[in-house]
């Protein structure tokens, strides 16, 4: 379905589309929820949810994503830098757990974060490849708790 044409629009959704595209349009800062217990989970989670209850194991809605850094990498600087992201945001450390059939959000206070780091340094570059590739493999088909 495309995107009806800037003459389509109402003025106000004109006017609305106009500031985004020149970036002159800040949507509303989203605030964290109070942190009172348990949460009900979004449409969005209580969809994924039913699917992993029907079918346990599947990992069709997993997402790998595989980067490559050119250069030297300071692996403790990477690995404050994702610490951070985790400790900042809590859907990295929420969890779902079954309250009498209802799912809920469980979110973990931040205990740290440890870089997992495999030195793959002494193989020769092709077996280095296959490794890594290896290694994408198996994480793609890890499946979530």
């Amino acid at each position: 379905m495309s995107q009806p044409l800037l003459s389509e629009l109402s003025p106000a959704k004109r006017a609305l589309r106009e500031a985004r595209l020149r970036g002159r349009y800040q949507e509303a800062p989203i605030s964290p929820r109070a942190q009172t217990g348990d949460a009900p989970l979004s449409h969005a989670q209580e969809r994924l949810w039913f699917v992993d209850r029907m079918y346990p194991g599947v990992t069709v809605y997993t997402l790998v994503a595989a980067l490559r850094f050119p250069g030297a990498l300071d692996e403790a600087v990477l690995e404050r830098a994702l610490a951070e992201v985790v400790r900042r945001h809590d859907v990295l450390r929420t969890t779902f757990r079954d309250v009498n059939g209802v799912p809920v959000q469980v979110v973990a206070p931040f205990t740290g974060f440890a870089l997992p780091a495999e030195d793959l340094s002494s193989l020769p570059p092709g077996a280095r490849e296959a490794q890594v590739r290896a290694r994408i493999a198996r994480e793609r088909a890890h499946v979530f708790d």
